[in-house]
């Protein structure tokens, strides 16, 4: 790094040194720059995903240059393709048209591997250069999708999956979380002809969809969304699928979701949670009629509520009885963690030392942290109603800490209701709440939601 001193750069060094080291004969260009992957340059550290990207692309460089395999053969086994005799698994996760155009990009190696991948199998597919941006500007160009659960398509119980194609109208009004399991939110019943789940089979349909309606989808944001919105709905409904469906269909779910899916540039992401919570996405839901809570120290005795709350089409004030989408989601970056503040006129938005503690958490994978909003139809904003923090813990996964706005800070009762009917679905303990911010007495009363 002295001045004046010119030769390759430390990525062509590395480049070169593996190829000396892994291969018998030379391997495409595109496969040089596999161990130097490293992902997200927001992280604090390489994520995992980066690191399974690094492997998975090793392994193709170190199975071309050793003569082992083809490249197609090689992506298509760190991909979870499976041969042909296996009829629970897809064979050809990337054609001989993907395999052939991944091969010619990535001049010296400068191309991100994953990239060059995903922009192989959108131009295999038909679709046109931008959409190839796009689809490396989402998730699907940040990690590998996994192989496919051995699953079979009709679901774990054997019974077709009751979702139509637009998939919103199985949300009934009022649904709670009996009901949004048997719609399909929690499911194994497969839409398409693939094992439930996300994985690079479900991601190549995925593509495919984009492809085809990329004329209406017409914007690099658009199918960015795209992407990212199908990817989350099957993790969080097993057997969700595009297939069936329009961007006219989808279209309104598709915004909702944009509106809380901010990302930042400048920024530290957050490694997800690796024990499998996931968030919710529930479009044009109510609380049930009749439901009742009780929300912890909004009571009389601290000038708040004199009895509980009744929520749900029919109560008194009409709480929870006006049709939204539910959104829960993992906070995924620091910067996002302040925005939340933001919103909720907290100590995130300008206490360093706040900062500092829940960032040291999330790097150690002992928090999570996930906000919940409700996005209404006339609205053009989305409504934060409550950030909740989740402590991963030996003995399970606990609520740490759920605040909502100031001056209430308390959670409101709509949001109180989410969060248990979320903490119950996803195996967290909702009963070691308490509340750590100053609450003033008399407790402010919630606004209606």
């Amino acid at each position: 790094d002295g001045e004046g001193l010119s030769g390759p750069s430390a990525d062509e060094c590395l480049r070169s040194l593996t190829s000396h080291l892994l291969e018998r004969w030379e391997s495409p260009p595109v496969l040089h720059g596999a161990l130097a992957f490293r992902g997200d340059d927001r992280a604090a550290q390489v994520p995992e995903a980066a690191h399974r990207v690094s492997y998975a692309f090793v392994s193709v460089q170190v199975a071309a240059g050793g003569g082992l395999s083809n490249v197609r053969d090689a992506l298509n086994a760190v991909l979870g393709a499976a041969p042909a005799a296996d009829a629970a698994s897809p064979t050809n996760i990337v054609s001989k048209a993907a395999a052939k155009a991944f091969v010619a990009r990535g001049i010296a190696g400068a191309e991100n591997p994953l990239h060059a991948l995903r922009r192989a199998q959108v131009e295999a597919l038909g679709g046109p250069e931008w959409v190839g941006d796009a689809v490396a500007a989402s998730s699907m160009g940040r990690r590998l999708l996994g192989a496919a659960a051995v699953t079979a398509a009709a679901g774990l119980d054997g019974e077709e999956n009751s979702a139509g194609p637009d998939g919103e109208e199985n949300f009934d009004r009022g649904a709670g979380l009996e009901e949004s399991a048997r719609a399909g939110v929690g499911g194994g019943a497969s839409e398409d002809t693939l094992p439930s789940g996300v994985s690079e089979a479900y991601g190549l349909s995925v593509l495919r969809w984009v492809c085809t309606y990329a004329e209406e989808l017409a914007e690099v944001s658009a199918v960015t969304t795209a992407v990212d919105f199908a990817l989350e709905m099957r993790r969080e409904r097993p057997g969700y699928s595009l297939v069936g469906r329009t961007p006219k269909t989808v279209g309104q779910a598709m915004d909702a979701y944009a509106l809380t899916n901010v990302r930042f540039e400048r920024d530290e992401i957050f490694e997800p949670n690796p024990y499998g919570i996931k968030g919710l996405f529930l479009p044009n839901a109510t609380i049930p009629a009749g439901t009742e809570v009780e929300v912890p120290y909004d009571d009389i005795f601290n000038g708040g509520k004199d009895g509980p709350y009744e929520l749900g089409p029919g109560s008194p004030e009409g709480r929870g009885a006006r049709p939204c989408t539910v959104r829960i989601a993992e906070v995924g970056s620091l910067l996002a963690l302040i925005r939340e503040g933001q919103q909720l006129n907290n100590c995130l938005e300008n206490k360093y030392e706040s900062q500092v503690k829940y960032v040291m958490r999330a790097r150690q994978r002992f928090s999570s942290f996930w906000s919940f909003t409700f996005t209404y139809a006339d609205s053009e904003s989305p409504t934060h109603t409550l950030l909740a923090e989740v402590w991963h813990t030996r003995q399970g996964h606990i609520i740490r800490q759920a605040e909502g706005p100031r001056p209430r800070t308390l959670p409101g009762p709509e949001a109180w209701y989410w969060l248990n009917v979320w903490c119950e679905r996803e195996g967290v303990d909702a009963s070691t709440w308490d509340v750590y911010s100053r609450v003033g007495c008399p407790i402010p009363e919630p606004p209606v939601l």
